[in-house]
This record gives structure tokens, C-alpha cells and sequence, in this order.
């Protein structure tokens, strides 16, 4: 499956009592995000997702969907003030609800547009019960209840009918836990290793299937050429083209000492008493034979949002820009504690 490509990483250790710095140092103290608490009635939540992630148009909506593992919410979500101001964003709307029956229960759900939130996909699996087998579904919601957003009264929340979706996908045996979507794919995986690729624009056909890792894969994403999957299996990172799923690159990215080529450094930045209580960040290169730190398990990839991941090269065969992957340390690390939480940002050149 080829070398990894990986040019330069750098990594951030952050200990489970939440102390640590992060990759990027703001170059300023302007606030980036606006904090806002909003009161959701919904019994134990276990799923979010957010979209667009950036202004698509002026009439563009913005969703917010929490779902526990029978009901889910999608919420409205108003404009975003300019920073610095003192007012702070508006509560939620509840738009829509969907009550998914008793023997049923959400595994997975995303927004079916990185740029739209009209439409919601939600995996879900049935329990078997007596003779019938369980069932695993990957179904596709219309999130529009015919309110304009600046309307001046909230809307009533819309109950969404069971039967009420545009799309029903159940070629999957096991439970799809991972979702990723790009502007023309969405990809499902469930827990056996197994991924499938959907074209949106022609109506959700089937374009390739393959098994990924041999267990279940931790976490999914994409971008308009390539699928990223975590294994734990094997402990690697793996690329696949689209849409036919054909192996691209394999990473391995357990060990942070041998996943580093001879010019490579890796910083490694964790909780300590340095000056003025920062935390001390420690560097080096993997010809000198010191910095080592084993993962115990991934936990996330991420490939940054379309617009600022560096691109990515068909021509080429190869992914370029950044990719993130999150992890847990290993027991008998010398830099940081069992299950401290890494992050890393690998580099890809085409």
C-alpha cells in the first residue's frame, strides 16, 4: 500500500484533568468563539452534528441536530454576532423531532451537505426480537418544516413521520456506527469493518463497498478524492481513493518515534510547571532515539474543512495538506500518563 508521506508532525498532549496548550497559538486574545448556554430537553444525548460549518448565502440555514438513542432533535440555530460584541446569540429553535419506534435506536447520524443543513442522515439499527433479524438502516430526512428563517415567531416543532424519509439504505449487516459525507459521496461504516460509498446525486447509488479494517473502524472522514479510516485492530491510519475504495496509503501512527522519518521532529507539548505556568514543550528527532511514546488506541481523524485543508491531488495519487489524528497514550509512557489524549497533525504532500 505504499510509504507513508508523511513530511512532518507535530503532536499535543493534553492529560485527562484538561490542563495543556493546543497545536496553534492564538496570535491574539480576540475571542474565536462565543459561549452560550441553551437548555435542551432531551434526556441523555449521545449524537451532534452542525452544519453548514461556514455561510453558504444569504438564505443559507443553520442546524444543530442532538439525538439521544430513540428521539432527535433539530434545532435552529440564529445568526452569529460579530465578535466582541456584548450580545451574546439567541436560544436554539426546535424545528423538528423524530421518534424513532421502541425497538429501534440511532447509531450514527450526520448532515447530508458539508454546505446544507436541508437534509439529515440517520443510521439506526433494530433489535431482533423472537425470529426476525435486526435490521440496519441508513435513512435520509428532509429537515425543512416550511418556516422562513427570519421569520418572526418560532415555529411549532414538526414531528417527523417514521415513514416520512427521502432515501432508505439497508445493505449494511452490522451496525453502521461512522458517517462522512463530501459534495458528491456519503460513505457509511459499520462495526465489522466494512465501508460503502452512496452517490448523492444519483439518488444514493451503491458505488463501492470493501473492508477497511479488520475490526470495527473507529472513525471516518473525507474529502473530494480520498477516505480517511482508524483501525485498532491495526493501529494505522488509512487512505482510500473514491469512489472505488482502492488503498492509497497505510500510516502507521501508534508508535510517534518510528512514524517519524530520520529529518522529521516531533513536538511534543504536555501539562507542567514551566514559566508562568505554561506548560514545557519538549522536542526532538527520531535519530536521537529519545522521543518515544506508544498509543494504547485512536480515537478521531479529522481532515480539515474544505476550505483550508491544504487541498488534496487526484493527479498525483497521493492526499496534501493536513490531517489530524487523536489518540490515547499507552501505559508506561514516559512523556505522559496512561490514557493522556494526543493529538497529531500530520502533513501530507502529494
Amino acid at each position: 500500500m505504499g510509504n507513508p508521506v508523511s513530511r512532518n508532525m507535530c503532536c499535543s498532549v493534553r492529560e485527562k484533568d484538561g490542563k495543556g496548550r493546543s497545536i496553534m497559538t492564538p496570535v491574539s486574545d480576540q475571542p474565536q468563539f462565543i459561549c452560550n448556554e441553551v437548555e435542551i430537553p432531551l434526556d441523555s444525548p449521545r449524537f451532534i452534528a452542525f452544519s453548514p460549518m461556514w455561510p453558504s448565502g444569504a438564505a443559507a440555514r443553520r442546524r444543530m441536530v442532538l439525538a439521544s438513542l430513540r428521539t432527535v432533535h433539530i434545532y435552529g440555530i440564529p445568526d452569529t454576532p460579530i465578535l466582541g460584541k456584548a450580545e451574546g446569540p439567541s436560544s436554539l429553535t426546535l424545528e423538528c423531532t423524530l421518534e424513532l419506534e421502541e425497538n429501534s435506536q440511532v447509531t450514527a447520524l450526520i448532515f447530508r451537505d458539508e454546505d446544507s443543513a436541508r437534509a439529515l442522515v440517520i443510521a439506526s439499527s433494530s433489535a431482533a426480537s423472537g425470529s426476525r433479524l435486526a435490521k440496519h438502516l441508513v435513512q435520509v430526512w428532509s429537515c425543512e418544516n416550511g418556516v422562513m428563517p427570519d421569520s418572526p415567531m418560532p415555529p411549532a416543532p414538526k414531528a417527523l413521520d417514521r415513514e416520512g424519509y427521502l432515501v432508505s439504505l439497508s445493505d449494511h449487516a452490522s451496525e453502521v456506527t461512522r458517517l462522512a459525507v463530501s459534495n458528491t459521496y456519503m460513505l457509511s461504516a459499520d462495526k465489522s469493518g466494512e465501508c460503502r460509498v452512496w452517490q448523492k446525486n444519483r439518488s444514493f447509488a451503491s458505488r463501492a463497498t470493501a473492508r477497511l479494517h479488520k475490526g470495527a473502524i473507529v472513525d471516518l472522514t473525507v474529502d473530494r478524492h480520498f477516505a480517511y479510516s482508524l483501525g485498532n485492530v491495526e493501529r494505522t491510519v488509512e487512505v482510500w481513493s473514491l469512489p472505488d475504495l482502492k488503498p492509497v496509503l497505510s500510516i502507521a501512527a501508534d508508535n510517534l518515534q518510528t512514524a517519524l522519518s530520520p529529518s522529521s521532529s516531533v513536538n511534543f507539548m504536555f501539562p507542567a510547571d514551566g514559566p508562568e505556568g505554561q506548560p514545557i514543550s519538549l522536542s526532538g528527532t527520531s535519530s536521537e532515539g529519545k522521543m518515544s511514546c506508544k498509543l494504547a488506541r485512536f480515537t478521531a481523524v479529522r481532515r480539515p474543512a474544505s476550505r483550508w485543508s491544504g487541498g488534496s491531488s487526484r493527479t498525483s495519487g497521493n492526499p496534501r495538506g493536513m490531517l489530524f489524528v487523536a489518540g490515547a497514550v499507552a501505559k508506561g509512557q514516559d512523556l505522559a500518563g496512561e490514557d493522556a489524549a494526543v493529538l497529531m497533525e500530520w502533513s501530507l504532500s502529494g
